[in-house]
């Protein structure tokens, strides 16, 4: 299998879902290389599944917040809310911050991602 590696910084997350019919399941996630924005923000797709628990797992597919600014850094964080599947006649919901990655201005994230295509 052949993995291309394509510009721009990640984000990792580890956290438990919401608790729903008396259980909860853990996340563990890498998000997807930055979306930029208009306003010059981005945002990060998230895909993954919660861990296998009481006979079922959940999928995630959302996007995070925009970036938010760690003050005295050069890194940032984003904020997740995102539903996950309907397994088992319930969902959970992920709410999580992801860990701090650099700040890359949008600029050069523009340009990474416009040599990619």
């Amino acid at each position: 299998m052949m993995v291309k590696i394509r510009n721009g910084h990640t984000h990792a997350l580890a956290r438990r879902t919401t608790r729903q019919l008396q259980h909860r399941h853990l996340v563990l996630a890498i998000s997807d290389r930055p979306l930029v924005l208009r306003s010059g923000e981005h945002v990060h797709q998230l895909r993954t599944l919660t861990t296998y628990d009481r006979r079922h797992a959940h999928a995630i597919n959302g996007l995070s917040g925009i970036d938010v600014d760690i003050p005295g850094t050069n890194m940032h964080f984003h904020r997740v809310n995102a539903p996950t599947s309907i397994d088992r006649a319930h969902r959970h919901r992920l709410i999580a911050r992801s860990r701090r990655a650099p700040d890359i201005a949008p600029a050069v994230v523009r340009a990474a991602l416009r040599k990619l295509r």
